[in-house]
């Protein structure tokens, strides 16, 4: 396979992964009205959704339950703290919630040189330009999240200051 396919099957991915999350969260905004019943939720109905159970069971969060999602954002806000001071990072949580990433938050660029302040941004190619060489992330420390409350609470909980531009 030559660069120029393999460069072009690497923007095909990228271009598919977005479509995907843009599909997911807007499912998930659909799964949060019917579970709260609401307006226009008469018109379709849930079919199928992992019960509270079995999600708790493998370590998951439920998009609906707050409590646990700002429980898990303050772990993720932990994670950005510890791979900041280059302690072994480990698992960030994030993978506990089933929602697609619309906010970024970056601490790190890719030579491990620290931002002044989080950079907070909707735009994964931002991301990319600051933090990643090819497929290498580097040094980089970012993270990404499905809404921008979840984004602050880690940022706070890694104690950092929430941009004021935001």
């Amino acid at each position: 396979m030559s660069a120029a396919e393999l460069r072009a099957l690497r923007a095909e991915l990228e271009a598919l992964r977005l479509t995907v999350a843009s599909q997911g969260e807007r499912i998930s905004e659909l799964e949060a009205k019917t579970e709260t019943g609401a307006e226009g939720s008469d018109h379709f109905s849930l079919v199928s959704s992992l019960p509270e159970e079995a999600l708790a069971s493998e370590g998951l969060v439920s998009s609906t339950d707050r409590q646990g999602r700002e429980r898990l954002a303050k772990e993720c806000g932990q994670f950005l703290k510890r791979a900041v001071r280059g302690v072994f990072r480990g698992c960030s949580g994030r993978e506990k919630l089933k929602l697609a990433n619309r906010i970024y938050v970056v601490l790190v660029n890719f030579e491990g040189q620290r931002l002044p302040g989080p950079k907070v941004t909707e735009n994964f190619a931002e991301v990319k330009e600051i933090c990643k060489r090819g497929s290498s992330a580097g040094a980089s420390v970012f993270l990404g999240f499905p809404t921008l409350w979840e984004a602050r609470i880690a940022v706070e909980e890694a104690g950092y200051t929430w941009p004021l531009s935001r």
